[in-house]
This record gives structure tokens, sequence and C-alpha cells, in this order.
């Protein structure tokens, strides 16, 4: 989510059942964040939960996880290219939101195998029944009230304008 520059995101892990195991949500930081960081803040934090539940029950890097989904197709082609040649990570390092794009990529990289990252299409449920929805679908829907209810949750920014705290001044003899 993204609105009145502030950000969230929303991510939700299922098996192939669609049982949902585990969900979060959370604030997304920088200034006026937009989609992209708010996904690529889902995928960091997704995959940085399940990295701690992996050391918390010895399995490290264990987890089956054979496909993430996400709907922002720019960070899946960033992301994705990262694995094509050993520094193609050092590469993007300019990128504005290489802060994010590099904790995915890291967190991917610890796994035996690499999940696949695939694109679904964000929205589906304003034209089609949420019910009629493939899992994937279904799980974006959810994934994105998560962040819209994280969103509306945030406190107000500090507007740019505030009066910065002015400590008093000590003398010294």
């Amino acid at each position: 989510g993204a609105a009145n520059c502030l950000g969230s995101a929303g991510w939700i892990v299922s098996d192939a059942d669609g049982k949902r195991l585990v969900q979060g949500s959370g604030s997304v930081p920088g200034h006026d964040p937009r989609s992209y960081r708010a996904e690529g803040y889902a995928m960091a934090s997704g995959l940085t939960v399940l990295k701690h539940i992996c050391h918390f029950c010895d399995h490290i890097y264990a987890l089956p996880i054979h496909k993430i989904y996400c709907d922002n197709l720019g960070l899946i082609q960033k992301v994705t290219y990262f694995f094509k040649y050993r520094l193609a990570s050092i590469k993007c390092v300019l990128h504005s939101e290489y802060d994010v794009l590099a904790q995915s990529f890291l967190l991917l990289q610890a796994y035996s195998v690499t999940p696949e990252i695939l694109h679904v299409k964000g929205h589906q449920d304003d034209k089609t029944p949420y019910a009629n929805l493939p899992l994937p679908a279904q799980l974006n829907c959810d994934a994105d009230k998560l962040a819209t209810t994280e969103l509306r949750a945030l406190p107000n920014l500090i507007p740019l304008s505030y009066t910065p705290l002015t400590l008093p001044t000590t003398h010294s003899v």
C-alpha cells in the first residue's frame, strides 16, 4: 500500500492447497514510498520471517518454498536479474530501491533451491469474485488487505515543517 507519503506491506505464506500458514504486515519506510518499494518490503519481510522460522526449527533454509508471487513485474525482473551472473547485483547498486532488492536477493540466495518468482496480476477481485480467483490471485488480494489495514493504522507523519527539539545550552568554565 502507498498513499499520502506513507507505505505499508502485507504478505502471506500458504501451502499448495491454500491453507494460510503465516502472514504479516508492516510499515514501509522512505520518503513517499511507492508500490515498488512496498512490494519489495513485503518480499523481504516474508523471507526474513521464514529465515527465522528455519533457524528456530534448526532447519536452515530447508522450508520447501517453490513459488513466490508478486504483483509488481518490475521488482520481479530486477530480483531475478540479480541471479543472472555474479556481479549483476553490484551493477545495480545505484538503483533507488537497491536496499530492498539486495535484501531479498541475499535471503533468496540462502535457499538450496531458489524459489521461482512469478507475476500475479493485482486487483483481480475488481472484476472477478474472490471465490472464483486462482489461489495466487486470492493470496495477492489477502496480502493487499493486510497492507491496506496496516496503512490505515499508521500514525500521521510528522510534517516537514516541524520544529526540531532544541536542547538547552551548557556553559563550561
